[in-house]
């Protein structure tokens, strides 16, 4: 089983943003600041970026590249010398499916988890609503601050905690229509693409690295 936290790590912390307002939303471009910290550890801070148009996605944090490209998911590597590229295809209500659509998709807290608003607060200049979010059995306390402007409702900070530690999200630029080139949204050349383990590719089979190896 994944903890609600990592599970945020790999979505939420990437800046998942959930966007479904009246303002026309095709294209996006935004920073955050991400802090873990596990159990025992110090926290660590990076860096992450989120590019989005066209319902296609690209988020990147340290080395670490995610591109969704309407039909596939892409995850990669930037420093692997290997150059490995682990590709999946996109559940159904992901695939070929508008900005706002993509973006209500892949907010970090799954819709049948519960929300109640708990407060209003400024985040980035912009008013939002903080919403405490009920987690399955309790195992973790999430916190939402969402803003209706601009273009849509995005989540603009969130925070996490579970047994294993605490992770939290802040938005510190945002722009909302930007020009963005097609090319973000294309899977890196000369990657070797592998399949997940118990999860073969049709039409070839590529080894799946051993553990131990970079």
């Amino acid at each position: 089983m994944v903890s609600p936290l990592r599970y945020s790590l790999v979505c939420a912390a990437l800046l998942t943003l959930n966007a479904a307002g009246a303002t026309p939303l095709n294209s996006l471009y935004a920073k955050s600041r991400v802090t873990r910290t596990m159990a025992g550890q110090k926290p660590i801070q990076e860096m992450a970026e989120t590019w989005i148009k066209n319902g296609k996605m690209r988020m990147k944090m340290g080395t670490l590249v995610r591109i969704v490209d309407g039909r596939n998911q892409f995850l990669f590597k930037t420093d692997d010398p290997q150059r490995r590229l682990q590709v999946t295809p996109l559940p159904p209500d992901l695939k070929n499916v508008s900005t706002a659509l993509l973006l209500n998709r892949m907010i970090g807290a799954p819709p049948q988890w519960k929300r109640k608003k708990i407060g209003s607060e400024k985040v980035l200049n912009y008013p939002t609503t903080l919403y405490q979010v009920e987690t399955p059995g309790g195992a973790a306390k999430l916190k939402l601050w969402i803003t209706t402007q601009p273009g849509g409702s995005i989540p603009l900070k969130q925070a996490m905690s579970d047994a294993s530690g605490s992770l939290s999200s802040e938005v510190i630029s945002l722009q909302i229509n930007p020009m963005l080139s097609d090319s973000l949204f294309t899977a890196p050349a000369g990657y070797k693409k592998i399949a997940l383990p118990g999860k073969p590719s049709s039409g070839s089979k590529p080894s799946v690295p051993k553990s131990g190896k970079k």
